[in-house]
C-alpha cells in the first residue's frame, strides 16, 4: 500500500500538469483569436451541421466568404466591420480564430499552368 506522502505527490504532481494543460489551451486560444477588423478569420461551425452551415453564417453576419476549407464545417472570411466576429457567433458560429494561425486547415492553392 503506498504511503500518504507518495499519494500527495501523484496528487500534486496531477494538479500541476492538469494546471499547465489548462494554462497552455488557454494561451493558445488566446493568442489564436483575430487582431483587428478587417483581418481573415476562419469560421468553425458544428462539424454535425448541415454542409452549407457555414456560408450561411458568415452570409448573415455580412462577410465575405473567400475559401472554404479542408471539411465542411470551416471557412475563411473577412468583413471591415468591426462587429463582424460578434456577429459570427451570434449568427451560429462554434469558434472563431485568426486566419494566420489556423492556415493548416486549409490546402495550398494548386499551380495553374499556363
Amino acid at each position: 500500500m503506498p504511503s500518504s506522502s507518495s499519494q500527495r505527490r501523484r496528487h500534486d504532481t496531477a494538479i500541476l500538469i492538469a494546471f499547465s494543460l489548462i494554462m497552455t489551451l488557454g494561451v493558445f486560444v488566446f493568442s489564436a483569436g483575430p487582431r483587428a477588423s478587417g483581418d481573415k478569420v476562419v469560421v468553425f461551425v458544428p462539424p454535425w451541421s448541415s454542409d452549407t452551415n457555414v456560408v450561411e453564417v458568415i452570409a448573415a453576419a455580412n462577410g465575405a466568404l473567400l475559401r472554404g476549407g479542408k471539411w465542411h464545417w470551416i471557412a475563411l472570411a473577412q468583413s471591415d466591420d468591426p462587429g463582424f466576429v460578434h456577429r459570427l457567433y451570434w449568427s451560429g458560429a462554434f469558434f472563431v480564430g485568426g486566419g494566420e494561425a489556423f492556415s493548416a486547415c486549409f490546402s495550398p492553392f494548386d499551380p495553374i499552368d499556363p
